[in-house]
């Protein structure tokens, strides 16, 4: 049944099957019959997947693998269907179907099986941010906004097309090619109709450097999520920016931006940008590095720096959250930025296993995180007094002890040697409880357990 609209449709000009490509401004002239669709895409094998799917079983259209632009961002609506308009192309322009087949056609597409959510519902909203290039619509022609695009760095990024009638702010040519800004957008059937200044938003992503920020910080950038760029020179000079994008580029972390806009303006008043790193710390003179990156003594404060020391004597890995508030004054256009950091980092594990046997008690002394020795201690009590099992547990390795025995109602007790203090540091305890239970099943002794 998918196939007889296409069967109805061949009494036309009989010409072979070709190309459906998106017709308005970026239309191409194929030879071909079927209809014209409009089809957003995350790529050609998204496009070809849904035409094929839904589509090219009933028109027999195909979708080339060249195809790749001229459609809004799918990455926000995703693959859908964005109009269609029966014709028959061929080399000299567009037909429209005859009526008597017109009605049969939009029959069949009334009956086909669209992939659930790929049909783009109307009057979508969405809040965008970043820089852009923008071309303002003038009541006759489209315009369009390309978010990530700066046409001075050669950058593209996310097109979409304004309708001609859409309302817009009046100022937003003034922000275009650089300074980025929040903008809620109305969508109907994937055309911009309305745009607002947002009161904020956010993006979060990768961080690409563009240029050479050592030798050329002037005309090097940092592009954060594909939204968010930050001039070199900026990052180079300002700490609060150099220790979020720069660490996010030399760990591969993600960096988030948080955004408040001045909904009137469209201005940006502050932000907040943040990423993290994760590794094992090792102390410098000043700076400190955790994993591939880097924390300037400037911006350590003493609790942090604490911690960053105990994590680096445990020799564990430690993950710091970096996150830097930056406000900007209005009238100057200074920025003022703060700088915090959220230390974290494993210590020792150790636990408990038992009861199992007479009740009989073993300790598991746990040193996979950490990157160098740790001893561990095992405490018990029997009716001759109290007993203690250490052992030196190498870096990245498990040990098991021997089960013993435990009076009745006794404490059993598992801890570790902090390398910093020289303190036993509990881990876990419990009170041995009296009765018989089934057999201690275990292998006793050293275990490195895999990456």
């Amino acid at each position: 049944m998918a196939r007889t609209p296409h069967a109805a449709l061949s009494c036309a000009p009989s010409v072979p099957p070709g190309e459906a490509w998106q017709f308005g401004s970026h239309s191409k002239r194929r030879r071909a019959h079927g209809v014209v669709i409009r089809v957003c895409h995350a790529g050609p094998a998204e496009a070809k997947s849904l035409v094929r799917g839904g589509l090219a079983g009933l028109w027999a259209v195909d979708i080339p693998d060249r195809w790749a632009t001229g459609c809004p961002p799918a990455n926000q609506y995703g693959p859908q269907i964005l109009g269609y308009v029966p014709v028959f192309i061929t080399t000299g322009g567009f037909q429209l179907v005859p009526k008597r087949l017109l009605s049969m056609a939009l029959l069949a597409l009334s009956i086909v099986a669209f992939p659930a959510g790929l049909v783009h519902a109307a009057n979508d909203v969405s809040v965008q941010c970043g820089f852009f290039e923008y071309v303002a619509p003038d009541g006759k022609n489209e315009g369009n906004i390309e978010f990530g695009a700066n046409a001075a760095q050669g950058l593209s990024g996310d097109l979409f097309v304004i309708a001609a009638d859409a309302a817009v702010p009046a100022n937003l040519s003034d922000l275009a090619g650089g300074s980025p800004t929040c903008l809620e957008l109305t969508v109907d059937a994937g055309v911009i109709t309305q745009m607002q200044y947002a009161a904020g938003g956010s993006v979060s992503g990768p961080v690409v450097v563009y240029g050479d920020p050592e030798k050329d910080p002037d005309n090097s950038v940092f592009v954060a999520a594909g939204r968010i760029a930050v001039p070199a020179s900026a990052v180079v000079s300002e700490l609060g920016l150099k220790v979020v994008f720069g660490n996010a580029v030399a760990s591969g972390e993600n960096a988030t931006v948080v955004l408040d806009v001045d909904p009137k303006s469209g201005s940006v008043q502050s932000f907040t940008a943040s990423t993290r790193l994760r590794g094992v710390v090792v102390m410098g003179e000043g700076d400190i590095s955790v994993g591939p990156g880097t924390l300037s003594e400037k911006l350590i404060d003493p609790d942090s720096r604490t911690l960053l020391e105990r994590a680096a004597k445990l020799g564990v890995d430690a993950k710091v959250i970096i996150t830097s508030h930056g406000i900007i004054n209005s009238d100057d256009g200074s920025l003022k930025i703060t700088t915090e950091l959220l230390v974290s980092f494993a210590n020792p594990k150790g636990s408990l296993a038992g009861p199992c046997d007479d009740p009989a008690y073993y300790g598991v002394f746990d040193n996979s995180a950490s990157s160098f020795a740790i001893r561990f201690r095992f405490k018990w009590t029997t009716n001759s007094g109290s007993h203690v099992v250490t052992k030196w547990v190498p870096a990245g390795a498990i040990y098991r002890t021997w089960e013993h025995w435990a009076k009745p109602s006794s404490l059993v007790r598992l801890s570790y040697k902090n390398p910093d203090s020289g303190l036993w540091v509990a881990l876990a305890s419990g009170v041995a409880v009296p009765g018989s239970f089934p057999p201690c099943v275990y292998q006793h002794g050293f275990e490195k357990p895999a990456n």
